[in-house]
């Protein structure tokens, strides 16, 4: 994603973020999904600095562990990346109305 400095729009609905299998990557992805991490990345972060439209409907993401599931990505982390994406004029998501709210008085 480093080579997306270009992307300004990003449609990915339904997206299921399933890292079981990637022997480098999988260790470090469910603290892209902790929000205490050490890591304070978020998804899209590579790419995020030029993004104007996003959608992520539905976004789920495949815990690791003893027991497997698939959970609806974080209000956080949704808001963590409205957040950090400064040219970011539009974001479709299954963010709450209450933090709608909060984001639209942060970012008019």
């Amino acid at each position: 994603m480093r080579t997306l400095g270009n992307l300004r729009e990003l449609y990915v609905d339904n997206i299921l973020c399933d890292w079981r299998f990637d022997k480098l990557f999988a260790p470090l992805m469910n603290q892209f999904f902790e929000e205490n991490s050490i890591i304070q990345r978020f998804f899209f972060f590579a790419c995020n600095s030029q993004l104007e439209r996003v959608s992520i409907l539905r976004g789920r993401y495949v815990t690791m562990g003893p027991v497997t599931a698939m959970i609806e990505f974080p209000q956080w982390a949704l808001m963590r990346f409205v957040r950090r994406s400064p040219r970011l004029k539009w974001f479709r998501s299954e963010l709450t109305e209450e933090n709608k709210q909060i984001l639209s008085r942060e970012k008019p």
